[in-house]
């Protein structure tokens, strides 16, 4: 496990870096090596990028979900608990990662919604 948070960010970016060259080269396999360069990549970017909005959806209902199951059941997330897990540089990683008590613009907090 990485020893701080700068170096556990470092060390996801390297782990995507190396996810997005094993799928280069599986597509390489599976198509061959330049066969984007004759695929229609404007429509199929914005097919993905379609895909990609509907998985933002399900994770944000997922996560409010997650919040709504955890306010009926009389958990206080605004202060977060005793459970709460944080990082070496003692950032907030559990559940009160998702609630902040400062006003976002674009977001509603709890008594808005």
């Amino acid at each position: 496990m990485p020893d701080s948070d700068q170096d556990l960010v470092q060390h996801l970016s390297e782990e995507f870096d190396a996810l997005t060259q094993l799928r280069h080269e599986a597509g390489g396999e599976e198509y061959g090596d330049v066969a984007f360069l004759s695929a229609p990549l404007v429509r199929m970017a914005a097919e993905e990028l379609a895909d990609m909005s509907n998985y933002c959806r399900y994770m944000y209902v997922k996560l409010r979900m997650m919040e709504e199951f955890l306010d009926a059941s009389g958990i206080d997330l605004s202060t977060g608990s005793a459970e709460e897990v944080r990082s070496e540089d003692q950032v907030p990683l559990g559940i009160a990662s998702f609630i902040s008590g400062e006003k976002i613009q674009g977001f509603l907090s709890q008594k808005e919604r």
